[in-house]
């Protein structure tokens, strides 16, 4: 599961947008077999090329990157701390609702906005499965400073602007919740 997260994760841009294409288009190889099994995708009103096929591109990826980001940090649970609630009578689920999971949430909440960040900034992807006909900061930003004389680059600037802040803001949330989450790490030594 590690070596698949590794290679899906880092698997991006335009590449990962044809092999989406080539895939789920409208006449890719899942979408032809689907229709031959009798389900219709695009008669449902999916498009690839809209916002839930970008939904699903970046959920390939997005996925795996949370497994990889999340995956330290549950085996940083020690065997004690089940143990000890076990002995006290914790059931499983109130071992992860009590112990487990609270001392994973800063973990998994920074993880997500790592996640936040990482989908907010990507611009190869949606703009090749798209042609930036979709309403995504980074592609409002590509097509106002791209050269087309009938545009505003100081629009594009200020979002620019603003997506760096958005950016800061998240990094240094996630940096925050890093640090309480290595206080386990600290503690487990």
């Amino acid at each position: 599961m590690t070596t698949f997260s590794g290679v899906a994760a880092n698997f991006g841009g335009v590449p990962l947008a044809f092999a989406f294409i080539a895939t789920l288009g409208t006449v890719g190889a899942a979408t032809r077999w689907l229709d031959k099994i009798g389900v219709d995708l695009y008669g449902h009103g999916f498009t690839l090329f809209g916002f839930w096929g970008i939904v699903v591109t970046y959920m390939y990826f997005q996925i795996p990157l949370m497994i990889l980001i999340i995956a330290p940090a549950i085996d940083g649970l020690r065997e004690e701390w089940r143990e000890a609630a076990s002995n006290l009578g914790a059931s499983s689920w109130q071992y992860w609702r009590r112990v487990g999971l609270p001392i994973l949430f800063p973990s998994i909440l920074g993880a997500m906005l790592l996640l936040f960040g990482s989908a907010f900034a990507a611009y190869a992807t949606a703009y090749a499965l798209t042609s930036g006909h979709i309403e995504l900061t980074p592609l409002q930003i590509g097509e106002l400073i791209g050269g087309n004389v009938l545009s505003d680059p100081h629009q594009g600037y200020a979002l620019a602007l603003g997506m760096v802040l958005v950016i800061s803001v998240t990094m240094a949330l996630y940096f925050v919740l890093e640090r309480r989450a290595s206080r386990w790490r600290r503690r487990e030594s």
